[in-house]
């Protein structure tokens, strides 16, 4: 009986170490693919990280390009401005300087 007793305790540590392998072969498993998940998961976040960035590097370019062509804008319309006051002085000193001559030329009249 000892042993049959010895042999079941034989059986039983084999059974044991048997399952603890298993389970260690599970963990070790599963720890791996919790890993590539975290690998995965990483890889995700940073393609989003990049593709985020593209896009803000996109939206400031275009920001860039409309404040450039508003100033332009702005300074074409300046320039504008400043050419139809240009003219609108020149036409406004040659009118008077008609009329300062008109003023001569009719006091030169009543002179003689």
């Amino acid at each position: 009986e000892a042993a049959k007793a010895e042999a079941l305790a034989v059986h039983v540590a084999e059974e044991m170490r048997r399952r603890t392998q298993a389970a260690q072969g599970q963990v070790e498993a599963l720890a791996a693919q919790e890993r590539s998940h975290e690998e995965a998961l990483a890889a995700v976040k940073a393609s989003r990280t990049e593709a985020l960035a593209a896009q803000a590097a996109e939206h400031a370019r275009h920001v860039e390009e409309v404040h450039a062509q508003a100033a332009k804008q702005r300074d074409e319309a300046l320039a504008a401005a400043r050419r139809r006051h240009t003219q609108a002085f020149a036409a406004a000193e040659a009118e008077r300087r008609e009329a300062l001559a008109a003023q001569v030329a009719e006091a030169e009249l009543k002179a003689e």
